[in-house]
Order: C-alpha cells, then sequence, then structure tokens
C-alpha cells in the first residue's frame, strides 16, 4: 500500500514560513561546506556536567573510526558501503543528563543518513535525500532533546514469515510533526510525516492490515513498499 506523499514546496510556504525554512537549508548546505576542523568546547553547567557543544572535525571519516556505529554494519548493506563517510554533526548532555550525538553518514551519492544515539543506545535513524535537510534536522534535535528524550509513541514488530525477515513499526513524536517508520529486512527505515498523531496512527493500522493479510494469505504476489513522503520541518 503506498503511503501519501507531502510536498515539501508547499508544506514550507504554508503560513509563510518559507523564508525561515529555506534559510536554514541553506545554512546547513554552508555548514556542509566547511572544511576547517572545529575544536572541541566543552563548558560546565550548574550541576557540573560537562557539555560538549562541537566535535573535534567536520570532515568525513571511516565507519570504523565509530566503534558504536560500525556495529550497525552487520544489520544494513547501506551501512556496509565502504565509501560511507562519516561526521558528528554534534555531542551534547540532553534529557535527564543523558549524551545525546547526532551523526550524519553519506555515501557517494546524494542520499544521507542522518543516527542519533543516546549514551550508546541507536534511538533514531533517518535517510534523508540530501545532506542539507539531514543537517537541518539534527538543528532540530538538538533543541528537542533538551527537554524530552526520543519518543516513540506506538512500536511494534516481529518476524516476517513471508519475507523470511525482521519487520518493524514505530511512530516517533517530533516537536513539529509525527514520523511512521517502518522497517523490513533491514535496519534503515522508510519514513512519513504526518502533521498530526491521528494521521500517523491511522496509516500505521492500514499498512499493519496490509501486512497481516498478506501474510496470512500467503499470495505470491510482491508486497507493494512504502512511499518515502517530503520532509515536513
Amino acid at each position: 500500500m503506498a503511503l501519501p506523499r507531502y510536498s515539501f514546496v508547499q508544506t514550507a510556504l504554508v503560513g509563510g514560513k518559507s523564508v525561515a525554512s529555506f534559510l536554514r537549508i541553506t545554512l546547513a548546505a554552508w555548514w556542509h561546506s566547511a572544511t576547517t576542523p572545529a575544536r572541541a568546547a566543552c563548558a560546565s553547567t550548574s550541576t557540573g556536567v560537562a557539555m560538549v557543544e562541537d566535535c573535534t572535525c567536520r570532515r568525513p571519516q571511516p565507519l570504523t573510526a565509530f566503534p558504536e556505529l560500525q556495529r550497525l554494519r552487520v544489520h544494513d548493506a547501506w551501512l556496509a558501503n565502504p565509501a560511507v563517510g562519516v561526521q558528528c554533526m554534534w555531542d551534547t548532555i540532553g534529557w535527564h543528563g543523558l549524551r545525546f550525538r547526532y551523526f550524519i553518514l553519506s555515501d557517494d551519492h546524494l542520499r544521507t543518513l542522518a543516527i542519533l544515539l543516546q549514551e550508546q543506545e541507536l534511538v533514531y535513524m533517518r535517510m534523508h535525500a540530501n545532506y542539507a535537510f539531514a543537517a537541518v534536522d539534527g538543528t532540530l534535535w538538538a533543541g528537542e532533546i533538551r527537554d524530552q528524550p526520543v519518543r516513540r509513541v506506538f512500536a511494534n514488530g516481529g518476524i516476517d514469515h513471508k519475507g523470511r525477515g525482521i519487520w518493524s513499526i514505530a511512530v516517533v513524536q517530533r516537536a513539529r510533526r509525527c514520523e511512521l517508520q517502518i522497517t523490513s529486512g533491514g535496519l534503515i527505515p522508510w519514513t512519513c510525516d504526518f502533521r498530526t498523531f491521528d494521521d500517523a496512527m491511522l496509516s500505521a493500522e492500514e499498512w499493519l492490515t496490509d501486512f497481516h493479510h498478506a501474510n496470512a494469505t500467503a499470495t505470491e504476489e510482491p508486497e507493494e513498499e512504502p512511499v518515502e513522503t517530503e520532509w515536513l520541518m
């Protein structure tokens, strides 16, 4: 079943937010083009906990430079590609004094993977259309994790006996939108954006109904994969 698509341009224009949105993207692209390594700056908070405000280098590094990410490569073929380069956009202390790190992974194509770690645990992952979107979303995440953890308001998963793999479905509550994330046989999810929780849950229930029906009937027809939507800020 194909999930609904949204126009990023149309979304940006609604409510007169186009200027701010495109400024964010422009600044993110400029950040990507910066070649001067940034020094790590730490500031002590009132509780005595150090906050890391920047990373030691913005140049792409191999996945092997980050053991906490390297262990994920066995779960998805995209991560196992030697051409994948990794940048740590930020490393900071957030909700309840936990350490959060935001990584941007790119290969020799335009698509860019964003990964958010809480301590050593993978709590969020999304494939973006390009580096600018991933960088802007990283800026949004830096603000969101100060006040709350990554909120999965719905999650389900199991074994796909028909496809002989693992599947999962989750709804992630963001500050300005809800994300429906679906995986099937891999680690990187298809992601669809919705303006409300109810819309996201409705699509999740529809996908689950079709998925379980297809497995119950065990037909030979291939399932239609969800279509990744444009990103809503």
